[in-house]
């Protein structure tokens, strides 16, 4: 893995200004819209780490050569911005990973991707502050990009979100394979996606983290037993925006968990695919690993404030229907519930998986308050009326079979935390709301 410092500091140098070109620079600038997705064909940007004064880029081209990439701020040049070119022996697509620091937060920058003296692409972007009151954030998940659904994309970029969870599968990775994909199906659907999905063309970017769930995995309800996890964990680092130890507030576990803080609340993405075990298995580490469990205890033990836990496929459900943490590794969820109760912290969680989003209550004698598991899917993939019925789910209140995502607002208040979910649709209306305080 290449060295943050070393590669900003090795090639990162101030630009002349009238070596690229201002009138067009200029120009470009002025003509461009607001998230009017017209960007260049086969362009795709993803900003991750975004916290705090600087900021990650993954940026996917096609045919591309000559790449060179500028940091502007109204429309004054600041710096070049080097790039790690990541490739794939079987395609002529690549991804340019790029860096920036030193930025003022919640403060508007352009990126401008430049080849042989001519802007094909701008974007915008800010680096997020992490120490404030409230924030929103998207949990969006399932989005086959088969099913692509331009209007979804289109009521999440109304909503303004400071932060966009991917919570898993955003590639269906083995859709067009006859069993586990290896590292040509990975690239390939991960690259179609990017090319395909309305987000990534998006002017005004909104900062993405993911983890991932078994299709983007690899493979249909698979764990540690498939036989590419060290290709799709390589895959999955290249294509996101969050490999690399750039900001101080993102923290990486095992596997591609990571955890990083929002004001006052603890966010955990969980690797539940690299170390899960076959289900009914009776390890006491069989969902996450004894590695990564015990990760997860001490970033949790460590602050003060509420924590959202996050993985792919379902923590409470036990109907049995889909993947669930508490059906199919019964003895390990018992154990982690435990441990988590003895931490005495105030604990939320999400999911996502089963083509339906909804609400489950979590009793108060289960950690010792009452809290909550959102489940957020489809964002466009395969469902039907009826399927949160079929699952009966135990203590759901409030579910959806319709495409959707769901939005969490959170703030900190001199009486406590404040929670509110919107289940959105296409047409920007809620399917649900509902507020607690944690």
């Amino acid at each position: 893995m290449i060295s943050r410092r070393n590669f900003l500091n090795s090639t990162g140098k101030k630009l002349v200004a009238s070596t690229i070109g201002l009138k067009s620079l200029f120009s470009f600038a002025q003509g461009a819209s607001l998230n009017t997705s017209t960007s260049a064909a086969f362009i795709s940007v993803i900003q991750g780490d975004c916290f705090d004064g600087f900021s990650q880029f993954s940026v996917l081209t096609i045919n591309r050569k000559n790449l060179r990439f500028f940091l502007f701020k109204n429309n004054q040049l600041i710096e070049e911005i080097p790039s790690h070119i990541q490739k794939h022996p079987s395609f002529n697509s690549r991804i340019d990973k790029l860096f920036v620091k030193g930025l003022q937060t919640e403060t508007y920058y352009e990126l401008r991707i430049i080849e042989n003296n001519a802007v094909i692409d701008s974007r915008f972007f800010k680096s997020l502050n992490s120490d404030k009151l409230q924030y929103r954030i998207a949990l969006v998940s399932c989005m086959d990009a088969k099913l692509h659904k331009p209007q979804m994309w289109q009521s999440l970029l109304q909503q303004q979100a400071d932060l966009i969870l991917f919570i898993g599968d955003s590639v269906y990775a083995d859709a067009e394979t006859n069993g586990p994909a290896n590292g040509f199906h990975l690239w390939r659907s991960f690259a179609n996606s990017r090319f395909t999905l309305d987000i990534y063309k998006w002017r005004y970017l909104v900062p993405i983290l993911s983890v991932w769930d078994d299709h983007d995995f690899g493979h249909d309800n698979s764990g540690n037993f498939y036989p590419y996890i060290k290709e799709s964990t390589i895959n999955f680092k290249t294509f996101f925006a969050q490999d690399y130890q750039v900001s101080p507030n993102l923290t990486h576990g095992p596997g591609i968990s990571s955890a990083f803080k929002l004001g006052s609340l603890l966010i955990i993405l969980l690797d539940g695919r690299s170390f899960r075990h076959h289900p009914g298995t009776q390890d006491l580490f069989g969902m996450f690993g004894l590695k990564q469990e015990t990760w997860v205890y001490q970033v949790i033990k460590n602050h003060p404030g509420p924590i959202l836990l996050v993985n792919g496929s379902q923590w409470f459900s036990d109907s049995g229907v889909g993947e669930s943490f508490n059906h199919d590794y019964t003895e390990n969820f018992k154990q982690f519930i435990t441990h988590l109760k003895s931490l005495n912290k105030k604990i939320l969680f999400a999911s996502g998986d089963v083509h339906f989003s909804e609400l489950i209550s979590i009793p108060k004698n289960i950690l010792g308050y009452q809290t909550y598991e959102i489940t957020s899917s489809a964002m466009h993939s395969l469902t039907a009326p009826g399927i949160p019925q079929f699952f009966k789910t135990k203590n759901s209140f409030l579910s959806t079979w319709r495409h959707n995502f769901n939005l969490l607002d959170f703030r900190t208040t001199s009486f406590g935390n404040q929670f509110s979910i919107a289940c959105m649709g296409e047409s920007n209306s809620a399917f649900y709301k509902y507020s607690f305080w944690l």
